[in-house]
């Protein structure tokens, strides 16, 4: 989990206002959202992610404040014509 977190810190730094496309394990992505939303050690849900899901985040930079967005999480909509 730190690890993700300081990786989600330097693209911040280093790649704002860019689309950054991530390709991961579903534990980098429980752990993305740890970071993001601030979970600390202690967790209260759980993070399902389908094999191939898209999630996406969006880090929007407000004064004094820092602002993530998730405007989707596990879509899978790309599968619906594989049987």
């Amino acid at each position: 989990r730190t690890r993700v977190g300081l990786f989600i810190e330097e693209l911040v730094e280093c790649c704002r206002d860019k689309t950054i496309v991530a390709v991961c394990h579903g534990g980098v992505v429980e752990a993305a959202f740890d970071h993001i939303f601030n979970i600390g050690p202690w967790r209260r849900c759980e993070i399902w992610n389908h094999n191939t899901g898209v999630s996406h985040f969006e880090y929007v930079e407000i004064p004094r404040r820092e602002t993530w967005r998730l405007h989707f999480h596990n879509r899978v909509d790309h599968l619906a014509a594989v049987e």
